[in-house]
């Protein structure tokens, strides 16, 4: 049995690392389009916002990520899995952080 959670303890841990990769590989194709490509994004004054949610969902994300991956690291005894009130936190983070400030959906 305890072959069994270690196996799939590392599943875990292997797929959390391969989305951490793959998290930076958008990020440098967000960044990549944003700043460094000939189209001039950063100057357009109505996707700021855009980029600005972007950025703040992606960096939530990340954090979130690599919070997981510390707690399936530390197994389900240690003490970042024992801790709820980070975990409550970091669960709820992302979704949290997709509220645009400023704006509504609805309309007046």
């Amino acid at each position: 049995m305890q072959e069994l959670v270690s196996t799939a303890n590392a599943i875990v841990l292997t797929g959390l690392a391969i989305q951490l990769l793959f998290f930076l590989c958008f990020l440098a194709l967000i960044v990549y389009l944003h700043v460094g490509s000939g189209c001039r994004l950063v100057e357009v004054p109505a996707l700021r916002p855009v980029f600005t949610g972007v950025y703040v969902i992606y960096a939530c994300l990340f954090v979130r990520t690599v919070y997981r991956l510390a707690e399936y690291a530390g197994g389900a005894t240690g003490p970042i899995a024992t801790r709820e009130l980070w975990f409550g936190l970091f669960e709820s983070m992302p979704s949290e952080s997709m509220q645009t400030p400023g704006r509504s959906c609805v309309t007046s």
